[in-house]
Parts: structure tokens; C-alpha cells; sequence
């Protein structure tokens, strides 16, 4: 893109429009389907496919809002000033179909503005920074019209538009397939660890007939005792307590980065609770969220909000063959159906888990957390992957239309 090329306000190529369209349905008039502003937000086309809420229009409304083939919205109020000035392209001529409000329509002059070409324009530094220093607003930002008509932005011949327009998009497209290519490789990182522990404690244990054991005879399985109520039960140099809260999934320890509260003196004196050894799992006994995998093993003593469960190992089984055992299970099928999801102690007593010898214990652990410390690396490149793949097409609008630039 040339460094000369000229700069025009946004009110010399196009019609600008702004909706007043709510999403109330009212006697007496029209039926449509409303465009929103997260329909605008979340997509950088719209068309036919997405599915567009009903409501109702006055006919000078429908006259003033209606959208058309080529039109660019773009969401005009926002609670942050960032979200300011997002736009979207309309790609198809859909019947009935309105702008709702805190959006704007600019509708180019066809003979010397292509609408893919200002959809691109939009999303610049150069133009964002625009729209942004003109928002006014404290805890909302909003532009107005006049304002937002005096924008500018870089205006090529018309054929030089088209052709930016077709190396643009075709940057992109590639771009996309990287995206995918990415998310893929990720989706399919995410779920190796789930299969190499069926890989041990399914595949393995049916071939070597791994004898199977109710937990009640390898552990102490208790419950975690009454919260403290009150800033006088926590203290700042005290043993911890932990909740539910500190677990997180995949995560074999709770230690001093994840467990927020220690207990005070008085919590120790005045409350029933039960401490916790190191190496005890821990887990969610009550509510939503025993549907997840939030257990852990604790690296540290401490004591337990009643919403948790412990299980102490015994000597025959090492407490990280305990926790892989429970990684590989759904509690929400040993609770209870009483419409809230909890555990009975007398339930997950009578759980049953593979056990080979401690020897062999110790060989699987060793190897398994090899293998997951090798897909969690993985998991982190692509991470990074996908995080590049997802910046590239800023990167390449930045590019595409830096001063000097040839696409």
C-alpha cells in the first residue's frame, strides 16, 4: 500500500445510519428478525445461517434499519472501550432482517467503495485508534454520529481495492486452515492423557488379571469438617484449609501456590476438623462439582471444608496409583439421585480399583508420568501453536495495510 494513498472520512463514501431498533416485541407492528450486537461481535460475516432473534419494528424503523447485501455494521456503545467500532459484513440479502441498537450501518457508495475492502479497513490499528479516542463515556463509551461519520480511512482506486481484497482473503483462508490445523493437533494433545490412563487401568489391568479391591480395604476414607465462618478462624502463618476451590483438574498436587487460607489458633481450637497427612487424595463430595475432574493429591498437611472427601492410603497402594485410579473415574455415577450430587462415604468405600504389587505399582506410575510429562509439553507447543495461528490474521491486516505495504 503506498504511502500516498489518500485519506477520506467515512461520510464522503458512504451513507452512515444508526439503530434505534430494541429487542421488545409491541402491538401493532411489524414483525423482524433482529440483528443484535453479539451477532455482530462474534462474527465478522454476517448470512443466512445464524440464527437471528424475532421482534417487532415500526415501519420508519424498518425503512431506517433494514439491511442489505454489502452493508458493514459496526457495534456503536460497549461497556469497554476496546469493544468499540467492531465491524461485520452483511454477505447475504436476507428477508425481514433489521439492525438492533448500539449498532451502526455504513452502507458504501458502491462506484468508489468496496464494502470487503472496508469490512478489512475497519479492523486497522489505525482506524481502531480512531474510533476509540472519539468514544465518549465513563463506565459506558459510546460514539456519536457526526463523529464516527469524520473517520478516515485509506481509499485506493476501486480495481486496487479488489485486488487487496482477493491477496487479502486469500492470506486469511490460509491462515484459517493453519487455525484448524492447530486446534486439531490440540484437541487431540487434550485427550491423551484420559487415554493412557484407560490404557492402564482398563487395557492393562483386564490382560494381567490385576486382582480388584474395595477401597474400604487400602485406605481411610473421611470427610472434611465444618467451614470456618468469620476472618478470626484464618490466620497468616497457620496450617491450611483447603476447599474446593484449590483443585484443579490434572493437578497431583495442593501446595503453598494453590490453597488460599490458613487456619488461626481459635479455627483449631473450637472446630472439629480433620487433618489431612500429606499424600491423601482429595476430592469434591457434594454438588456440581464432583461432575469434573478436580481431585489432588497434597503435598503439604492441612485440614478439609466439609465439601471434600480424604482417602488415606494404606501400604499396599501407593497414593499416586490411587489418584490415577480415580483420574479414570466419573463420581457422578456413585452418587446419589436426590436431584443435589453428593457422596456417601459408605459408597465410595465399596469403589473398586485394580491393584497390582506395590513393585509393579511403582513401575506403571513411573512410566505413566513420563508419558504425560511428554504430552504436556506437546500440549504447551501447541498451545503456542494455536495462539500464533490465531494472531496471524492480525498480523496480516497490520501488514496488508501499513503505509508502504504491497499485498
Amino acid at each position: 500500500m503506498s504511502d500516498a494513498m489518500p485519506l477520506v472520512a467515512i461520510e464522503d463514501v458512504s451513507t452512515t445510519t444508526v439503530s434505534y431498533v430494541d429487542k421488545k416485541t409491541k402491538d401493532g407492528e411489524r414483525d423482524v428478525l433482529l440483528c443484535n450486537y453479539t451477532d455482530v461481535y462474534y462474527n465478522r460475516f454476517i448470512h443466512s445461517g445464524i440464527e437471528f432473534m424475532s421482534a417487532t419494528a415500526t415501519e420508519r424503523e424498518i425503512s431506517r434499519s433494514s439491511l442489505q447485501r454489502g452493508d458493514v455494521i459496526i457495534t456503536k456503545d460497549s461497556e469497554e472501550q476496546d469493544d468499540i467500532g467492531v465491524p461485520a459484513l452483511v454477505e447475504d440479502d436476507i428477508p425481514g432482517l433489521v439492525c438492533g441498537y448500539h449498532l451502526a450501518i455504513i452502507r458504501p457508495h458502491e462506484d468508489v467503495l468496496n464494502s470487503r475492502y472496508l469490512l478489512y479497513t475497519l479492523t486497522t490499528d489505525p482506524v481502531k485508534e480512531q474510533f476509540h479516542r472519539i468514544a465518549r463515556g465513563l463506565t459506558r463509551f459510546g460514539l456519536r454520529k457526526e463523529e464516527m461519520k469524520a473517520v478516515q480511512i485509506p481509499l485506493p482506486p476501486l480495481a486496487e481495492q479488489r485486488r487487496i481484497v482477493t491477496a487479502l482473503e486469500a492470506q486469511l483462508a490460509a491462515a484459517e486452515r493453519a487455525r484448524r490445523a492447530a486446534l486439531s493437533q490440540l484437541n487431540a494433545l487434550e485427550a491423551m492423557p484420559a487415554a493412557l490412563l484407560r490404557k492402564v487401568f482398563e487395557r492393562e489391568a483386564k490382560i494381567k488379571s490385576w486382582p480388584r479391591v474395595e477401597i474400604f480395604e487400602i485406605c481411610r476414607v473421611f470427610t472434611g469438617g465444618p467451614a470456618p465462618q468469620g476472618d478470626q478462624y484464618f490466620g497468616t502463618s497457620g496450617p491450611l484449609f483447603f476447599r474446593v476451590r484449590d483443585l484443579s483438574v490434572h493437578n497431583r498436587t495442593t501446595d503453598l501456590s494453590t490453597a488460599r487460607d490458613r487456619l488461626s489458633p481459635i479455627a483449631l481450637d473450637t472446630l472439629k476438623l480433620i487433618p489431612v497427612k500429606p499424600n491423601t487424595l482429595i476430592f469434591p463430595k457434594s454438588g456440581a462439582a464432583i461432575a469434573t475432574n478436580n481431585r489432588a493429591l497434597t503435598a503439604v498437611p492441612g485440614y478439609l471444608v466439609s465439601h471434600l472427601m480424604g482417602l488415606e492410603a494404606g501400604e499396599s497402594v501407593l497414593p499416586r496409583w490411587l489418584y490415577y485410579a480415580f483420574c479414570t473415574l466419573d463420581m457422578t455415577d456413585f452418587s446419589d439421585n436426590t436431584g443435589y450430587p453428593s457422596l456417601r462415604k459408605t459408597t465410595v468405600e465399596k469403589i473398586e480399583i485394580p491393584l497390582p504389587p506395590l513393585a509393579e505399582q511403582r513401575s506403571i506410575v513411573a512410566e505413566l508420568e513420563r508419558e504425560l510429562a511428554a504430552v504436556e509439553r506437546a500440549r504447551a507447543a501447541a498451545r503456542e501453536g494455536l495462539a500464533l495461528a490465531e494472531a496471524l490474521p492480525g498480523a496480516i491486516l497490520r501488514r496488508a495495510f501499513a503505509p508502504g505495504a504491497s499485498t
